[in-house]
């Protein structure tokens, strides 16, 4: 993470009650670096939210940004290493947006 990045986690973080700044500070970093299950597990969950917003608003910013199909598997198949089984069933859904044409 870049040090201006960690700067402003740091001072969102600082509204906390004394001693949880530096507790969540940690656990930002692990969730950075991925290498844990749990840090790799929530950055699984973290790439839920966009492709939902694409999925159930007929690809809009994929169809924006000309992201093919193939981008967004790639990119989104990262989510196995967090949850082999969310990933399966993200995977359904993606390849069910291409059967429809929402994802090219």
């Amino acid at each position: 993470m870049k040090e201006n990045e960690a700067d402003g986690v740091r001072r969102l973080l600082g509204i906390l009650p004394e001693g949880k700044t530096e507790e969540y500070m940690e656990l930002w970093y692990e969730f950075e670096a991925g290498k844990t299950a749990d840090s790799k597990f929530a950055k699984a969950i973290d790439r839920i939210p966009p492709l939902f917003h694409n999925l159930y608003g007929e690809g809009h910013s994929w169809k924006e940004n000309k992201i093919s199909k193939e981008k967004v598997f790639s990119l989104n198949s990262r989510i196995s290493e967090g949850s082999q089984k969310l990933w399966q069933a993200i995977e359904a859904k993606l390849n069910e947006a291409v059967s429809n044409g929402i994802l090219k």
